[in-house]
């Protein structure tokens, strides 16, 4: 008789803490990371992968691409795709952030990356930002702290440079193909 009772008692347990939990997101017991932050870390991660790939591939075939330039910018064409456009600050050039030289990358016709620097002398701050699907998963400032955001941040609540960065690259992407 005891032992049926130490089962249905060890059951119930069992049964219980499977409802308690069954609400909450798994753990994983490798990483120690919900379901939910695993995915959001994953898409990051695929956002800054395909932004370094962009990023790489336009570097290493820059030479090949038409280059076209006009007033304090430099457009580079992979075929019929716009792959990266330097804008150099100038007062007279609306894509231009004010002492800020800009690059943006597009795979595609998509915004990837953008990397921006200002020079003050001898000091350089610069400014990295990654995109994927108009958000901003990746921002790096000029103290050089990594802001990784999972779920990815929407133009209204990227940082004030990244969302600078993401108007004009997204701006200057449209301006060229409409």
């Amino acid at each position: 008789m005891k032992n049926s009772v130490k089962k249905i008692v060890k059951t119930t347990a069992i049964l219980l803490l499977a409802l308690i939990f069954a609400g909450s997101p798994a753990i994983s017991p490798i990483t120690s990371k919900t379901t939910i932050e695993a995915e959001a870390s994953a898409k990051s991660d695929k956002a800054v992968k395909q932004a370094r790939k962009c990023y790489y591939t336009t570097q290493r075939n820059l030479k090949k691409y038409k280059r076209i330039r006009s007033s304090g910018c430099t457009d580079y064409w992979n075929k019929k795709h716009l792959a990266l456009s330097v804008i150099k600050p100038a007062k007279d050039n609306f894509l231009a952030i004010s002492g800020t030289t800009c690059e943006y990358y597009y795979s595609g016709r998509k915004f990837s990356f953008a990397f921006a620097y200002q020079k003050k002398g001898r000091k350089v701050k610069e400014y990295r930002a990654y995109y994927m699907g108009g958000k901003c998963y990746r921002y790096i400032g000029p103290d050089k702290k990594v802001h990784t955001y999972g779920s990815g941040k929407t133009e209204s609540r990227m940082p004030k440079m990244a969302q600078q960065l993401y108007f004009k690259g997204t701006y200057n992407l449209h301006f060229v193909y409409d």
